[in-house]
Formats: structure tokens, C-alpha cells, sequence
């Protein structure tokens, strides 16, 4: 769930069931205060599932939180990049997977950009119109060699 208080204001994070993951995460503001600590912004802080957790916006800005809660799963819990599994083995394998397969395997016989580097932005339509934006605004669109 996500909470936004405006400057001054402050709320209370209701208990829930003891025993589960609750962490708070201060995502936009200067200066907050949850449960006794000032949190940094962009920062999480751990709190207490089975507690109220008071949450305070002590600074001039609007505030928000990210509150994320959930039964632990009881196992160990390795991130790499993209990659979350249970062993620093298991990243590995994922890493080596992705190198090899690509994950469902790249359709075409070339790992080649789609289209060249150089190219400009453009949008291609189904009935083979290509359409690219023009430097001063607005956008060429072109049938085969004519252009509208």
C-alpha cells in the first residue's frame, strides 16, 4: 500500500499479525520520522508487524511510503542484477542460462540489433506506413517510397 502525508501530517500504521515481513519504504519527501528514527529519503526501514507504527511527515514537502508486508517463505534469498533465487549457485545457472538461451530464445538467426544503430526513431504499422517524428514537431509519414 502507499501512504502520503502533506507537511506536518502523520499516521498511524495499524498492527497486523505477529510474525510477518513489514518493511517502509520513504520514496518521495526530505524528512520523515517512522516509529523514533528520521529515515533518509529513498531508504526502507524494518518495523514490527504485530505493532502500531506511527509515520510522520516532519518536513515541508509532501511524503510518501511504500508499506510492503508478507508471511516469510522461509527460505534463503540470493539477488543478483534481475536475478532472485536461493543460492549464489543458482545465479550463476541463471546468468549461464541467459547467456545461452536468452530465455525463450531469440526468434531470428542474428543477435543483431532489429534495426540499425543510426537509424531514427520511427513507428511501423501493420500496413507497412512508417512513420518518424519531424525535428520542428509534428511527424512524416511514408507509404513505400511516397511521402504524406
Amino acid at each position: 500500500m502507499t501512504v502520503k502525508l502533506q507537511p506536518g501530517a502523520s499516521w498511524h500504521l495499524p498492527a497486523t499479525a505477529k510474525g510477518l515481513n513489514r518493511a517502509v519504504y520513504f520514496f518521495v519527501g526530505s524528512k520523515v520520522e517512522v516509529g523514533d528514527q528520521s529515515i533518509a529519503p529513498r531508504s526502507k526501514v524494518d518495523v514490527q508487524s504485530d505493532s502500531r507504527c506511527l509515520l510522520e511527515n516532519v518536513g515541508a514537502d509532501v511524503a510518501e511510503f511504500l508499506v510492503l508486508e508478507g508471511k516469510p517463505i522461509g527460505e534463503p534469498v540470493v539477488q543478483h542484477g534481475p536475478f532472485v533465487m536461493n543460492s549464489r549457485d543458482q545465479i550463476m545457472q541463471a546468468f549461464s542460462d541467459y547467456q545461452r538461451t536468452e530465455f525463450g530464445k531469440w526468434p531470428w538467426p542474428s543477435d543483431a540489433p532489429a534495426h540499425p544503430r543510426d537509424k531514427p526513431r520511427f513507428a511501423k504499422y501493420p500496413d507497412g506506413r512508417e512513420e518518424v517524428p519531424n525535428a520542428g514537431g509534428g511527424s512524416t509519414v511514408t507509404s513505400g517510397a511516397a511521402s504524406t
